[in-house]
């Protein structure tokens, strides 16, 4: 099983406007797309096209948690979850006709340390030892910033790996317990370098169109170009790359076989309208695109 933990989920929902967005004017949109949201449901929902085995675990809010928990269903997403009384939140996403993404991403509920330790209780007393974890995502208010970091300590022992793809205080939290592996981008990674114990922690750096950079946890890098598409809709694109990874290494693929696959499916999703959506034959495609660097 893979477990992908979204403690501050949303309903995404992605507009694709005909012509560029205009303030103080009503736009008018062309399509649209709501899904299950927030980065670990993204994974989920990929890790689910992928044919894995794979529970959501989140913290639902309100009627809108109401309408995660709907979504969830209708995807045949196994869902774990702790309730409170405020709403999740809900995301907008608008598409321009060049590529232009504007997101409008709200803070979440309220939530009481006390709810996700429930969670955290429950998750731990149902993982196995060939389970994966993902954490992903911000933090709701009212959890500390170690609340990852308490994560990692207490599921690492009990499953094959434990990965986490968060930013800031978040994310240097779960750095000092030595997950398995993160995934930040550029800007990410640099913030918390200085923290990262030699030989625990694998660091894949995704960096856009640019490509994937491992950090080996013994030392040296390896880089991947990625592949050329033209993009639609980059949202998600992270999180597409972190379940189509975390579904290769619990088929046990190494992490250098891992990666370009991972890449394959990163770089399908950005050619679609949905956030984390990509045809697999497509990513078969593209997986043939992809090339490591040498120097």
């Amino acid at each position: 099983m893979i477990w992908c933990v979204t403690l501050n989920p949303a309903l995404d929902v992605t507009y694709r406007l005909p012509g560029e967005l205009s303030r103080d004017a009503v736009n008018l949109a062309d399509a649209m797309d709501a899904r299950l949201g927030g980065k670990g449901n993204n994974v989920a929902r990929v890790v689910k096209t992928l044919g894995a085995p794979v529970t959501a675990v989140e913290i639902l809010g309100g009627s809108v948690g109401e309408a995660l928990a709907h979504h969830g269903r209708a995807q045949g997403i196994d869902i774990l979850s702790e309730s409170v009384r405020e709403d999740s939140r809900i995301c907008l996403t608008l598409i321009g006709p060049q590529g232009s993404v504007t997101e409008l991403r709200p803070p979440g509920p309220q939530v009481e340390e006390g709810t996700a330790e429930r969670l955290l209780e429950a998750l731990a007393g149902r993982v196995g030892a060939r389970d994966w974890v993902t954490i992903s995502g911000s933090l709701p208010r009212g959890l500390a910033a170690d609340t990852y970091g308490r994560w990692v300590r207490a599921l690492k022992p009990q499953v094959a790996g434990v990965i986490v793809d968060a930013s800031g205080a978040a994310l240097l939290g779960a750095v000092v317990e030595g997950p398995a592996a993160i995934v930040p981008n550029r800007s990410e990674y640099e913030a918390v370098a200085a923290a990262l114990a030699p030989g625990v922690t694998e660091v894949i750096v995704t960096d856009g169109d640019k490509g994937v950079e491992w950090h080996r946890a013994l030392g040296g890098v390896r880089r991947w170009r990625a592949p050329r598409v033209k993009a639609l809709n980059p949202v998600g694109a992270g999180d597409t790359f972190l379940g189509a990874l975390v579904v290769q290494l619990q088929a046990g693929q190494s992490w250098p076989e891992a990666i370009p696959a991972a890449m394959a499916c990163a770089s399908a999703s950005v050619e679609t309208l949905g956030v984390a959506s990509f045809e697999p034959g497509r990513a078969h495609e593209l997986f043939g695109q992809i090339e490591e660097e040498t120097r």
